[in-house]
């Protein structure tokens, strides 16, 4: 089964991740010999360059902590079919963009702190919203005994099986 839009979203969100958050971090960790971390209590370290190397460290690792859950919801989402193609886009870009405003205000290089706010309630309204509908299709599956998913699932394995008896 294809699943094109958790492809699209999850590969630009790494790739994103890869040359934004995580480079900017090595570039500090190199420049200042920082082997892991901020530098912790190095003493080598000036205020001004300890603040930079925490301030990085953040900002990678913020980007990285939210990243596995917008992906994965929308993975969910899109696996059972619980919103429209234009939704999914809708979730994915607005998920992409909210973790880039994000980052970029805690890395510091954009200005007032409410794109740091509002990147972080945009994402959690999404994180909040995209649970409660997988939450949602999974107790009415639950309780209704049976999901299609479940019975396109079965019948696949039960057609490797056959397919497997014949072999034999």
């Amino acid at each position: 089964m294809a699943l094109p839009l958790t492809c699209l979203y999850g590969g630009l969100n790494v790739a994103l991740y890869a040359l934004t958050a995580a480079l900017f971090a090595f570039d500090v960790r190199f420049r200042y010999w920082i082997l892991h971390g901020d530098g912790g209590d190095n003493s080598k370290l000036s205020a001004e360059q300890k603040a930079l190397a925490q301030r990085r460290k953040g900002a990678q690792a913020n980007y990285a902590e939210y990243q596995p859950y917008g992906i994965f919801l929308l993975f969910l989402l899109e696996v059972n079919s619980l919103l429209s193609t234009n939704l999914l886009h809708g979730f994915g870009i607005a998920w992409t963009v909210l973790r880039v405003l994000h980052f970029f205000q805690l890395y510091g290089w954009i200005g007032p702190i409410q794109f740091r706010k509002y990147g972080w309630i945009g994402t959690e309204l999404l994180l909040l919203g995209g649970s409660a509908i997988v939450v949602y299709f999974g107790i009415t599956n639950v309780t209704s005994g049976s999901s299609s998913v479940q019975e396109a699932a079965y019948s696949r394995i039960m057609d490797y099986a056959d397919a497997a008896k014949k072999e034999l």
